[in-house]
């Protein structure tokens, strides 16, 4: 362990910092999830199809997955502080054009600064974590991480929901707007770098920075530790974020409320799992096993979500649980990128790893649109496209196979748990 962490004062003090870092990932979180429970009235708002809501709400990744290439080097260089502060100010202004905009291409550029910002979120995160935890809680920590962000979205999917239908979409995003302005001063005046860590950073040139970024892409390791992720996350960017709700109204007798009720427990899933699956990882003193195991049960509960007609709400919860549950083992694809790199390119390593993740994001959310579009059979309901549980069958179709391929990829990752 550390010298510095051995001082009462700074062992607090990490703490408190780490948890600065994870409530700004509950914060984008919140800010990522908010247009899942406004579709109908976003495709209302701006006369738009299931391709244009995958494009619009997709925008988000098309931001944030390729500033992943700049995150980890930027966080490395500057440090987390100024960057946090800098993402806040991103989504805070996206958030507002987002809110006021009435046409859809500045909604799509509100939303794409969003996730400019946001895209600094989980990575600034472990840095601190990185910088301020002994490294045998780096697992545990991104695990409660991200089990802070699903609390973000499971609010996001019961709280707005209420919200939106008691005010307005726009009333929401303004609001949340106004919410990151005032985090803007805490995260300024309240973080700071400890000295003991900071030259592990700010000694390396940025020409040494690229350098390790591009040994990251000759590296089969932290491919293969990214694509898992990727598939894994999928649960989240190509279901819960978006197309979960629309999906499970497809099913008879279950109402917008209910469907965002059900849909919130892919986030519970991963909130109970995540801290879980990090625990698990440190106890069986291996970050393969978990994925392997959590990638093939995830393919179970999508399976039977997808392929039986399962109409009953308590058999959805279940099988909506689990698949959150199983999927949050992507959580460790962070470890395996931290534990494979050198202390001073782990934002770097952090980067690298969550741009590939986001890829299926980027990809999926308008992919699944556009099939929905190739299936629909032409109904309206309220000038609303309707869309058949088969034409969900057939778009969401993707989710299964890619379970089936993280748990083959899992299989030829490298151990990386340290001994």
């Amino acid at each position: 362990m550390q010298s510095y962490l051995k001082h009462p004062k700074y062992k607090w003090y990490g703490i408190f910092v780490c948890v600065l870092g994870a409530l700004f990932y509950c914060y984008e979180y919140i800010l990522r999830i908010e247009p899942s429970v406004m579709v109908p009235e976003l495709m209302h708002t701006f006369q738009i199809s299931a391709q244009g809501i995958g494009w619009l709400v997709g925008m988000y990744y098309y931001a944030y997955t390729p500033m992943q290439a700049v995150v980890g080097i930027s966080t490395d260089y500057l440090g987390p502080r100024k960057v946090l502060v800098f993402a806040l100010a991103l989504c805070a202004i996206g958030s507002l054009l987002f809110g006021l905009s009435t046409h859809v291409a500045v909604a799509a550029f509100g939303r794409l600064l969003v996730g400019m910002g946001s895209s600094f979120a989980f990575v600034c995160a472990l840095k601190l974590a990185s910088l301020w935890l002994p490294q045998r809680y780096f697992a545990l920590y991104a695990g409660l991480t991200t089990a802070l962000g699903m609390i973000g979205g499971m609010f996001g999917d019961i709280g707005m929901q209420h919200v939106v239908s008691h005010f307005d979409w726009q009333t929401v995003l303004i609001t949340s707007s106004i919410i990151g302005v005032m985090l803007i001063p805490l995260y300024w005046f309240c973080i700071r770098e400890n000295s003991s860590s900071s030259s592990s950073y700010q000694g390396h040139a940025i020409k040494d920075l690229l350098i390790g970024w591009m040994g990251m892409f000759r590296s089969p390791q932290m491919w293969l530790s990214g694509l898992i992720g990727c598939m894994l996350y999928l649960s989240l960017s190509a279901f819960g974020e978006i197309w979960g709700i629309p999906y499970l109204n497809s099913f008879k007798g279950i109402d917008h409320n209910l469907a965002a009720r059900l849909n919130s427990l892919i986030f519970f899933g991963w909130l109970i799992g995540s801290p879980i699956s990090g625990w698990l990882s440190d106890y069986l003193k291996s970050r393969r096993i978990p994925m392997i195991a959590g990638s093939l049960l995830a393919a179970v509960c999508i399976s039977l979500l997808l392929f039986l007609e399962i109409s009953n709400p308590w058999i959805l919860a279940i099988l909506l649980f689990g698949f959150g549950f199983f999927c949050s083992n992507e959580i460790l694809c962070f470890a395996v990128a931290r534990e494979s790199t050198p202390l001073g390119q782990a934002a770097t390593a952090i980067g690298f790893t969550n741009m590939l993740i986001m890829l299926g994001g980027m990809i999926t959310q308008p992919l699944v649109g556009t099939v929905l579009d190739w299936m629909w059979n032409g109904s309206y309901a309220n000038g609303i496209r309707v869309y058949t549980h088969a034409d969900f069958y057939h778009a969401l179709f993707v989710l299964p196979i890619g379970m089936l391929c993280a748990a083959v990829f899992a299989w030829f990752l490298k151990e990386t748990y340290p001994k």
